[in-house]
């Protein structure tokens, strides 16, 4: 299993009426709602949960869009979303068939935004003195991404497919989220984040 750091989008095939080999492709800019999970950053109920939010190619307009469209989080971080950063989590050789696949951990750094309390809960930090290390801020949202089904022609853009997050995954995220708490690279997103300002969008990875 690794986590990774890119960025992502959106899109589904579906079947023609004769239910033949041959496929329609809806358009890629078309906004799309999808279920995720939501991180909620404070609250009575600290659970992660199954929502849905849409996708658009409004949600892809920040410093760290890549594709077509993305989750739209302008909501959820408002005039915070320059410091919406994102990490990838690829799940393999699980019992559940089902939740393999790519993740994609949508959260922010500003401090302007609450500390995460259900994040900081999952790794053990109290979210009234966080410490030293980087900590999470606003909500933080999980979408489920897989690629675009059908090869892409030069010039049309970078297209990404997102599917439902199954139910079932999310007694799995706690020790993925654990592990990402303690890692060097998560360790040093400060420091990342200044040479970053340097060099636009790189992309890092964290394997265990």
């Amino acid at each position: 299993m690794e986590l990774r750091s890119t960025a992502v989008q959106c899109t589904e095939w579906i079947p023609d009426s004769a239910m033949t080999t041959k496929y329609q492709y809806r358009d890629p800019h078309a906004a799309i709602v999808r279920d995720v999970v939501l991180y909620p950053a404070s609250g009575d109920d600290l659970k992660p949960r199954i929502c849905k939010m849409t996708f658009n190619e409004a949600g892809a307009n920040h410093p760290r869009g890549l594709y077509t469209t993305a989750i739209d989080l302008r909501s959820t971080y408002e005039n915070q979303m320059r410091l919406t950063r994102f990490q990838v989590l690829d799940v393999e050789n699980q019992l559940d068939k089902h939740t393999e696949g790519e993740y994609m951990f949508y959260y922010n750094l500003s401090p302007s935004l609450p500390v995460n309390a259900a994040m900081a809960l999952i790794v053990g930090v109290n979210p009234k003195r966080p410490g030293w290390r980087p900590i999470w801020r606003g909500d933080v949202v999980v979408v489920k991404t897989q690629e675009w089904p059908v090869p892409i022609k030069m010039g049309e853009g970078a297209h990404m497919d997102y599917v439902d997050v199954p139910l079932s995954v999310l007694g799995s995220f706690d020790r993925f989220i654990r592990k990402w708490y303690l890692s060097e690279q998560w360790g040093n997103t400060l420091k990342t984040e200044q040479e970053w300002r340097k060099y636009f969008n790189p992309t890092s990875k964290i394997c265990f």
